[in-house]
């Protein structure tokens, strides 16, 4: 038996990720079918093929009888839908025959129940989903769970398994091996719950062979039906060059082999490698060197003599951007990246309009110079892809397409939509109906409105096209946005910062961060992207000559900045930052995806302050622990730590991406994350801009380059990249030495060549020259500026010396910590109170502040020392107060507040504290809850016990510093209970209150508002006071401000206080699927692992109306909030728990 030799391969090793496209059409242990969504990007298709939902829908196989009616046993395997022109698809039918004695495998399609296969633990027959027919396997969840058949070859020749599998999740492997357990082809089972087709890698078999088609079980069920090993007759299985972009396009007719190389390859001397059948030849050896200037025939002669002629053509790529490195990986990456993202461009295509995965209408138009920027299963582009694809764009040459793209966008937003422009638009720049509906009701989030503005001036930089700061319709787009977007816009917190409604997306979000858990009103990303547009808009004006406007918005810009320096610290000077405020201006903080990384995606972060390198760090590692499921939001990761300066972890990041473009995309109807178009552009831009450090100024004939390379890439040599009209390449080795080639333009090129650190001298072209030092987010860097005439070249390299210029984390204050009184001493003397602290490296002197709150404006003294000890008198007796301190480096300014934040301590007071007061008693079953009120003199209560009308009290509790208490042991009857409050004093006197029973109203907390101790979805996240849709939450009719959004399966556990009384909801299916035939789920509400409410089905249709919850919870210790699927899979089970809140005990 032989298995791949009839394969001839002589190449080097691809890099994993890329090395699938690359290799594609020669099914080598991959999927060659498209429809498999684990291999291969593939090109968009003019008319798209019907697409599932994102949303679960297919249920595991578990014999259940299926809400729909199986359709009925097809004779063969129906073919995968053609998804472009472009990839080789699935062999046709003629060319995969049955072996000469009939079907390898028996029972294929299951109709004969378990005949033939040997079915292994967690295996077997179900009906509830088939591809065809009446029947189908199912094998569930566990690597040791096996489904196999062995067959006996009875011809020589090469074999194509073949089967329709749908997968819950990962894991599953679908394959052919020997008797013995050797692995011939296999192919790993992505997560697909549609059935979808795939096709192992051929394998030469001969005569009398036994091996075995099987399955392994993933971590979810699978599903299997109509599974086969037909002989495949085709003459050549595929064809691969070194360095080739993309698969071959094989035309199994016209016997032809199109593939494509980058520009400017040599192809007069290339070599490759064929996948032709058991026991063939192939004449020339491709292997060999081949000159591919014109078509070359190759003839494959099969084992019995039959000869067929292959012509293979070898087109090469457009004038773009070329990459040379010592990263294999790397090179491969970008080819592979100019390739897919050319395929998205849509300019002088006709097409539909409005598509969403399925079928389109009759209507044909002719689309814009445009390309894809969104989902690859819309006919659309979207306002925030765009913006993060356009500089990838320019270096693909897309200049017409950027700013056809720009303008069409710009035209949509009028004083009827209040300046915003529509989030997408279809590709002959028509409203995209799926995200706008109105002039009231369309999709739209804060920060694309000032990201536009900002890419209008990146573009303008990149081309000097004048159309950029003359085209009225531009203009007034940059101009309304950053004076009359923000005015109608910042009204709930007036504050100069643009707000969304935090009503959903179709009412105008502050975020592109769909997925938060709070309806924020403002957001980092917004509040960044404002004040990039800002900064934009300055240049954009000083370019137009319009001086007073540039001066006027860089201020409006620093004051947008100190800003959110000051006001979005969660502690003065802590590295984390607010990300987000509510309706009522609090703040949001903790990790929030775009919230976050926007901060130094849009450098508003102050690059001089150690918080800014230590946030940096929080970005890297927060990413990794909370990585967005869809690979897009990744993106942005990379452009970020470039910023910084934090190149390795930037270049993990972006391997990170490389080696998951294989994989599914988060939506399924998307296909692989390689499809999805921001990846391709920005794996192109992030190697320019990023790794490279190309910065452009194509208005003044310009350019600046700094090696971003990190220690794993010894090399990177990029050539014909456009600024303006010259044309120009860099060449970066490591970090010593950096070339640049000026090959063609109007005028000499004037580059500015950066190394990281203080170099006392550069050498360019081999002498010394003396560099001037600056600070570029932080980093010290060198820089030497230097004019390249056209057809020029310039070599620069540091000379020596010590570093003359550090880093300003170098010369930042230090790590500290406060030393006495400790965290919440009590006893202090009010008349001098000492506060010590250790001492910061760096720091020349220290600013100490005292203030009567933990947010440190109530002050009562500040004062600066040179030393690390300080008194403060004149203090007031029994109050607490909070202190801290910032260490400040004189001769920079640089300064740094306690890491550790504030501490707070308390004075000796002068007397016991009094009685409480509002001390209440109220009596829920078996239990009481006690309320009151305490003196700011009290340290703690004691609570005391006694029968009604007597004054036998006993002690109950001690050491209380709440106010509220549970008595979960008042079961023996009526009590009266006496609270007293201690300080350092000692103990004063009580407040004795008679039990009474729970009032039915009190002060409402609702559970939106309080973290929760867990929350799990089956699909997204569970929302805080928004549907899991992003969408407000709206049952029947009535939209609610606040509750919980969830889909079924569904978990949300809260600990309850002590004085939580009642649990109020309305629960129903959320309108966003009211006419869904599938959406079906049950509530319950279960107390200390009681269930106390159950709704029982509820479906949308027929409709179920929505529920009201009323439950008594005092004395309930942990809450769950449970929504299951009704055991008929969770498709559609949009779930809100509308209003949820508890009601209180009054005085608590």
């Amino acid at each position: 038996m032989r298995t791949t030799p009839h394969l001839r391969f002589r190449r080097r090793r691809p890099t994993a990720g890329i090395a699938i496209a690359l290799l594609a059409s020669l099914a080598v242990a991959t999927v060659t079918a498209p429809a498999a969504n684990a291999v291969e990007p593939s090109p968009e298709p003019t008319v798209q093929p019907a697409a599932p939902t994102t949303e679960p829908t297919t249920p595991p196989a578990t014999g259940t009888p299926a809400p729909e009616a199986p359709a009925s046993k097809s004779p063969a395997p129906e073919a995968p839908t053609s998804t472009g022109d472009d990839v080789t698809e699935t062999p046709e039918p003629a060319t995969l025959q049955a072996a000469a004695a009939g079907p390898l495998v028996v029972n294929g399609g299951f109709e004969s129940g378990t005949e033939g296969w040997q079915f292994g633990a967690g295996t077997g027959i179900a009906t509830n989903n088939p591809k065809s027919g009446t029947r189908l396997a199912f094998v569930n969840a566990g690597a040791a769970n096996t489904l196999s058949q062995r067959v006996t070859v009875a011809q020589t020749g090469t074999y194509t398994g073949e089967a329709w599998v749908a997968s819950q999740r990962t894991g599953g492997v679908f394959g052919l091996r020997t008797v013995g357990g050797e692995v011939l082809a296999s192919v790993p089972l992505p997560q697909q719950t549609a059935y979808r087709l795939y096709t192992l890698a051929p394998v030469g078999l001969d005569a009398g062979d036994v091996v075995e088609v099987f399955f392994t079980g993933g971590t979810g069920w699978t599903n299997l039906d109509d599974v086969a090993l037909p002989l495949d007759t085709r003459s050549l299985f595929g064809f691969d060059l070194s360095g080739q972009q993309g698969p071959a396009k094989i035309d199994q007719t016209a016997k032809t082999v199109t593939l494509q190389v980058p520009f400017e390859t040599d192809v007069s001397a290339l070599t490759g490698a064929a996948g032709i059948p058991r026991g063939a030849t192939i004449s020339p050896d491709p292997a060999a060197v081949q000159n591919y200037t014109q078509p070359v025939a190759f003839t494959v002669t099969e084992a019995s003599g039959t000869e067929t002629e292959w012509t293979v053509t070898v087109t090469e790529e457009a004038e773009t951007v070329t990459i040379a490195s010592s990263s294999q990986e790397l090179v491969d990456a970008v080819n592979w990246a100019k390739w897919r993202a050319r395929l998205h461009v849509q300019t002088g295509k006709s097409g539909p309009v409005n598509v969403n995965g399925g079928t389109p209408g009759p209507k044909i138009v002719d689309y814009l110079p445009s390309y894809w920027a969104g989902y690859a299963h819309r006919t659309a582009f979207y306002s925030r892809d765009f913006v993060h694809q356009a500089a990838g764009g320019h270096l693909l040459g897309l200049e017409a397409e950027n700013k056809s793209m720009l303008k069409a966008f710009a035209g949509t937003a009028n004083q009827s939509r209040k300046w915003y422009p529509l989030w997408a638009l279809n590709f002959d720049g028509s409203p995209y109906t799926i995200d706008y509906k109105s002039d009231t009701n369309f999709v739209r989030e804060v920060p694309a409105v000032f990201e536009l503005v900002q890419e209008a001036d990146d573009q303008y930089r990149w081309t000097g096209d004048a159309d950029y700061l003359n085209d009225p319709v531009l203009w007034q787009y940059y101009t309304k946005a950053v004076t009359d977007f923000v005015a109608l816009h910042d009204t709930q917190i007036p504050n100069g910062v643009a707000e969304g409604t935090g009503r959903g997306i179709f009412q105008g979000a502050a975020s592109y961060n769909e997925r938060s858990d709070h309806a924020v009103i403002e957001a980092g990303d917004g509040l960044a992207s404002q004040y990039r547009g800002y900064v934009a808009y300055a240049d954009l004006a000083e370019a137009k000559g319009d001086t007073a406007t540039a001066e006027a918005f860089r201020a409006k810009a620093e004051e947008l900045q100190q800003f959110f320096t000051e006001d979005w610290g969660i502690t003065r000077d802590a590295w984390e930052f607010v990300r987000g405020r509510g309706p009522s201006n609090e703040p949001y903080a903790g990790f929030g995806r775009e919230n976050s990384v926007f901060f130094a995606l849009k450098e508003i972060l102050d690059p001089d302050d150690k918080r800014t390198w230590d946030y940096i760090d929080y970005l890297d590692r927060m990413y990794k622990e909370d990585r967005p499921p869809n690979i897009e939001a990744t993106t942005y990761v990379p452009d970020a730590l470039f910023n910084y300066g934090h190149d390795e972890q930037a270049w993990a990041w972006m391997k990170d991406i490389i080696s998951k473009l294989h994989l599914p995309h988060e939506v399924r109807t998307q296909g692989v994350n390689g499809d999805y178009p921001e990846l391709s552009y920005t794996l192109v831009s992030q190697t320019v801009e990023g790794l490279a450090g190309v910065r452009p100024n194509a208005p003044e004939h310009a350019v600046s380059v700094r090696s971003h390379l990190p220690s794993e890439i010894g090399w990177l040599d990029l050539d014909h990249i456009q600024v303006g009209d010259h044309d120009f390449g860099v060449r970066h080795d490591g970090t010593s030495k950096t070339v640049v080639n000026h090959n063609s333009g109007s005028q000499p090129l004037t580059v500015t060549v950066e190394f990281p650190g203080g170099w006392t001298k550069l050498k360019v072209d081999g002498k010394p020259m003396k560099p001037t030092y600056t600070h570029v987010n932080g980093q010290a860097v060198s820089v030497v500026t230097v004019t390249v005439p056209v057809g020029g070249s310039i070599t620069v390299a540091p000379s020596g010396g010590d570093n003359k210029l550090d880093d300003t984390i170098v010369t930042h204050p230090g790590d500290f910590t406060l030393l006495s009184p400790t965290a919440d001493a009590t006893g202090v003397d009010a008349d001098g109170a000492e506060l010590t602290w250790n001492a910061s490296p760096k720091a020349t002197s220290y600013r100490v502040t005292v203030a009567r709150d933990a947010a440190m404006t109530d002050l009562v003294a500040e004062l600066t020392t040179k030393h690390t000890r300080a008194i403060v008198d004149e203090l007031e007796p029994g109050h607490t107060y909070f202190w801290e301190v910032a260490a400040i480096n004189d001769r920079t300014g640089q300064r740094l507040v306690v890491p550790a934040g504030e501490w707070r301590f308390r004075t000796m007071p002068a007397a016991v504290p009094p009685a409480p007061s509002a001390v209440n008693a109220y009596r829920n079953g078996d239990v009481v809850g006690v309320t009151w009120t305490t003196s700011t003199r009290a340290l703690t209560a004691t609570l005391y016990r006694a029968p009604a009308g007597t004054e036998d009290f006993t002690v109950l509790a001690t050491d209380l510093t709440g106010t509220s208490y549970l008595d979960r042991e008042a079961s023996g009857g009526t009590y009266r209970y006496r609270l007293t409050s201690s300080n350092e004093l000692g103990e004063g006197p009580g407040t004795n209150a008679e039990e009474q029973p729970a009032p039915a109203d009190g002060p409402v907390a609702h559970l939106s508002d309080r973290p929760w101790v867990s929350a799990s979805s089956g699909w997204r996240t569970v929302l805080k006071d928004l549907a899991v849709s992003g969408n407000p939450l709206r049952i029947n009719g009535t939209t609610y401000a606040k509750g919980l959004g969830t889909h079924a399966n569904s978990e949300i556990v809260y600990d309850l206080e002590p004085a939580d009384a009642k649990f109020h909801a309305v629960v129903g299916i959320d309108d966003a699927q009211r006419t869904s035939p599938n959406a079906s789920v049950v509530f319950q509400v279960i107390a200390d692992g009681e269930v106390v409410f159950d709704s029982g089905l509820m479906r949308a249709q027929p409709y179920s109306p929505p529920k009201v919850i009323d439950l008594d919870v005092l004395g309930v210790q942990r809450l769950v909030l449970k929504v299951t699927d009704a055991g008929n899979t969770n498709n559609s089970d949009h779930a809100d728990w509308a209003d949820a809140k508890v009601v209180r005990l009054p005085g608590s």
